[in-house]
């Protein structure tokens, strides 16, 4: 099993689909950072309030940080791409070594349910690193530049994080667990979307389809996330879009844990569906 992961995971590291996904994801992390390091050092609040006192906690790299940031367009754009960015590397292997003959050799060597187990584990793997790396990269970027001055709840109404979002305890108490918690969060949602398209991948044949029709299925949740509220008169509902559950940073709708909770179990429940279906099937 462990010679297997081994061989799936060079698979995956060395395919130039996942270079590109990793180099498109950091690009757009290291344009907002540049683009609020400028800004900082050009702007910062002393000059936005020259003549009243402003404290520098406003100022911390951790207000800055891409998940939180809605100033520079790269830092949304990130999060909107990240679930076709994070499919397009390895997602669709399965259906590509089927249609190529490869799986006539595995299935040969090792068992299906190993072969699968594998597969599945390193899919998830490079989902989560498109999404980790891109975050972490920023807010080193940003701590070179930008103090990390430890954020204070008097100053809520800059900084933008209130009482009742997500982990904001650990953002005015222990900024670095809470860049880590979201990162975590961001990670294991990529992962767990990668898996339940690689999943899909077993019934279907049209890798523009299996890659391109989720995705749309993404942001079509997002548009009714973010218009079923209004229709119904206004109210303050709990964000129920993907993309914008993977960021700390709240633009309209309050995150739920639980509802982040139910779209794991959700995605987790239809890739262990289709997978079981799999195992029952031929593999060739």
């Amino acid at each position: 099993m462990r010679a297997l992961f081994e061989m799936e995971l060079r698979k995956a590291i060395r395919n130039p689909w996942f270079i590109i996904a990793v180099g498109i994801s950091s690009a757009l992390a290291v344009v907002s950072a540049v683009g609020n390091i400028l800004y900082y050092q050009r702007y910062g609040v002393f000059d936005l309030y020259a003549h009243k006192y402003v404290s520098p906690v406003p100022g911390s790299c951790f207000k800055w940080w891409i998940s939180l940031d809605f100033l520079q367009p790269a830092s949304t754009l990130l999060f909107q791409l990240l679930p076709l960015l994070v499919v397009i590397p390895y997602a669709w292997s399965f259906r590509t070594e089927m249609q190529s003959g490869y799986l006539n050799q595995v299935a040969t060597r090792t068992t299906r349910k190993r072969y699968l187990a594998a597969k599945s584990a390193v899919v998830f793997l490079t989902g989560s690193l498109i999404a980790a790396v891109p975050l972490t990269l920023d807010i080193f970027m940003l701590a070179c530049f930008i103090p990390a001055y430890l954020p204070d709840i008097t100053e809520v109404l800059y900084l933008g994080v209130y009482t009742s979002d997500l982990w904001s305890w650990f953002f005015y108490n222990a900024p670095v667990v809470y860049v880590f918690l979201y990162t975590l969060l961001a990670s294991c949602m990529c992962g767990f979307w990668a898996l339940l398209v690689h999943s899909l991948s077993f019934a279907i044949d049209n890798r523009v389809a299996l890659l391109f029709a989720p995705y749309l299925g993404v942001l079509g949740l997002q548009f009714f996330s973010d218009r079923i509220y209004l229709a119904l008169g206004s109210i303050n509902g709990p964000q129920l879009g993907l993309s914008a559950n993977m960021r700390a940073g709240v633009e309209s709708y309050p995150q739920v844990w639980w509802v982040i909770a139910l779209e794991i179990a959700a995605v987790l429940t239809a890739s262990a569906l289709l997978a079981r279906r799999q195992l029952k099937e031929d593999l060739l």
